[in-house]
């Protein structure tokens, strides 16, 4: 029977060649005390315009993203493979900046192979991110 809680990574005792010092655990109040993930915003000028870019998304709004593009490639009978690359950057776009594409999907095609929006925008994003999204819609296109 699958279990509905998240299962606990145990991490194992390290092994080191000389005996540490000392040996704690670093518990999750001392972690959320002194780091924090980078979630900040750049601002850019681009094109003489002021593009804010946001360094990460939640987890929620990347799950919403990658079903949004799986969605856009997909018209009843296939996976239009060929429409993954323009629909993530489409949502690049829309989920980490402050740019209003325009609503005409021939027009969003000119201003993203067009320019350099897409490129100089995912010089601010969180690569380990962006790659995972890329990996995850693979293996949707993938099946």
């Amino acid at each position: 029977m699958a279990s509905n809680g998240r299962p606990q990574f145990k991490h194992p005792l390290p092994t080191v060649k000389k005996e540490p010092k000392e040996f704690s655990w670093v518990t999750e109040e001392e972690l959320t005390g002194k780091v924090s993930p980078d979630t900040g915003l750049s601002q850019i000028v681009w094109n003489g315009l002021n593009v804010i870019v946001r360094h990460m998304i939640c987890l929620t709004e990347m799950q919403n993203m990658v079903d949004i593009i799986r969605d856009q490639c997909w018209d009843v009978e296939r996976n239009r493979i060929e429409l993954m690359d323009f629909q993530l950057r489409c949502a690049v776009v829309t989920f980490y900046t402050n740019v209003n594409l325009p609503e005409s999907a021939a027009d969003q095609y000119d201003y993203l192979y067009g320019t350099d929006l897409y490129e100089t925008v995912t010089q601010y994003i969180s690569k380990p991110q962006l790659k995972a999204i890329e990996d995850a819609l693979r293996m949707y296109m993938s099946r």
